[in-house]
């Protein structure tokens, strides 16, 4: 990878990590705004998983409209960008319950822009044998952002109140500004061996996305199965991180910041998913099909890893939640260190966060090898939806069977299990990926003739 590439990928991971701080900025103070608006935990599940469901919806429409209409992403991002801060601040001010579920939608819409919109400039600027790294690290920024804005949002809760954290997070959005600044438009399709030759010429690949193109796409079997398997894997992932600290405090003896540290704990394990990314890339070399075979197995992996390891809580049951916050830490890593079942259980999270952090960049490849330039964003927004509303409908799913059968750990065990139909979904996938990768390869080569010819 030469130094420009690697320049333009660390500023698309700033840009993604600031905008990324909203993704969980009102879930670890779930309980607060309850609380203060007086409301169960059905409502406040739907006030968080908003975010996630308009996110999804308005990051296809927009996918949509950049390709159909070849808008300008860069100029786009700054539009997007200073919409969610003034919406970030429409929810710190909010005086009800449903005001901030206007904001979180808000906000969702805004920024649903950015993702087919930055995944479209990395495609555009890495070639296939460099995008899954590239993807890896992008989507290691982005967590990284959101893991910050969980961050804020949980000391801003403990510290202070729940709307003090999307104040910061207003304020850490204006940085997205400085990076983007420095990023360069990329041409549609210009990474594209096949296409070389067109831009060496100085001529434009200037083919656009319409409806019918667009709806045929969604109904490729390759992209067919990539969306199931992003809705299923998804509502595990909104469950995990939508409940995973009330289910800790509520069910297995932990108060927030010792249940804060071992979802820190845990995400770790998806910091080394670049280092499995330059692996997985060699094993393409030798097999394209591969990686997907790879990905199957690493969802089925990070849904049992997530089973065991609330189970094993569960029937640890720690019961070590301190009121001190100095105390709460060393009590939580004496106990790290003294109770191998407890340690061995934040190790079987991170192994399965690791895996799941890996699956990521594989799906982002497999889009771009088998739609043409003009498809990817839109595509790509229709993996956003459809994760986006598969993450909203589990954390809806464990708000409902706790509202029931007053149980987080089965609703949690019910979204986990999820993870399994993923997998399914990635070795279907393995079935038609060639054939529609070589029919990709098909219509290039026709429409790079076209354009010389031309």
């Amino acid at each position: 990878m030469d130094r420009e590439l690697r320049r333009n990928i660390l500023l698309l991971g700033l840009l993604s990590a600031t905008i990324s701080t909203n993704i969980y900025v009102s879930v670890p103070n779930l309980d607060l705004i309850s609380r203060e608006f007086m409301v169960g935990d059905f409502i406040v599940s739907v006030i968080a998983g908003s975010f996630f469901f308009f996110y999804g919806i308005s990051a296809v429409i927009w996918g949509y409209l950049i390709d159909a209409f070849n808008i300008n992403r860069k100029k786009g991002l700054y539009l997007a960008i200073s919409a969610a801060i003034l919406f970030d601040l429409l929810a710190g001010l909010s005086n009800s319950a449903y005001v901030l579920l206007l904001a979180n939608i808000l906000i969702g819409i805004s920024l649903g822009f950015s993702i087919p919109a930055i995944y479209g400039v990395i495609i555009d600027y890495f070639p296939l044998e460099e995008r899954i790294f590239a993807i890896a690290l992008w989507n290691l920024l982005s967590g990284l952002g959101s893991s910050a804005g969980f961050a804020f949002s949980f000391a801003s809760g403990y510290l202070s109140n729940w709307r003090t954290a999307f104040f910061i997070i207003a304020a850490t959005q204006s940085i997205s500004f400085i990076a983007l600044k420095s990023i360069r438009e990329p041409k549609k399709g210009e990474s594209e061996l096949v296409l070389r030759e067109v831009f060496e010429r100085g001529k434009k690949y200037d083919y656009r996305l319409n409806e019918r193109n667009f709806i045929n796409a969604i109904f490729k079997k390759t992209n067919y199965f990539l969306i199931l398997q992003s809705f299923f894997i998804s509502a595990g992932w909104g469950a995990y991180m939508g409940w995973g600290i009330h289910f800790m405090t509520r069910e297995a003896g932990l108060d927030k910041v010792q249940a804060a540290a071992i979802l820190g704990l845990v995400g770790l394990g998806g910091a080394s998913s670049v280092i499995m990314a330059k692996f997985v890339q060699k094993f393409q070399e030798i097999n394209l099909r591969l990686k997907l075979f790879i990905a199957g197995f690493l969802v089925a992996g990070e849904g049992t890893s997530y089973i065991i390891m609330y189970s094993l809580l569960k029937f640890i049951h720690p019961g070590i939640a301190s009121t001190d916050i100095l105390q709460s830490v060393m009590i939580l890593l004496a106990t790290i260190g003294s109770n191998a079942l407890f340690a061995l259980s934040i190790l079987i999270g991170a192994s399965g966060n690791f895996m799941g952090s890996t699956a990521g960049p594989i799906r982002g490849t497999v889009v771009s090898e088998v739609n043409l330039p003009e498809e990817k964003s839109a595509l790509y927004g229709v993996l956003i939806v459809s994760d986006h509303v598969g993450r909203s409908l589990g954390i809806v799913l464990v708000g409902a069977v706790s509202s029931i059968l007053s149980s987080l750990y089965l609703g949690l065990l019910a979204s986990f299990s999820l993870y399994y139909i993923g997998s399914i979904s990635w070795f279907k996938a393995t079935k038609t990926y060639m054939k529609d990768r070589e029919k990709f390869l098909r219509i290039l080569n026709h429409r790079k003739a076209e354009i010389l010819s031309g």
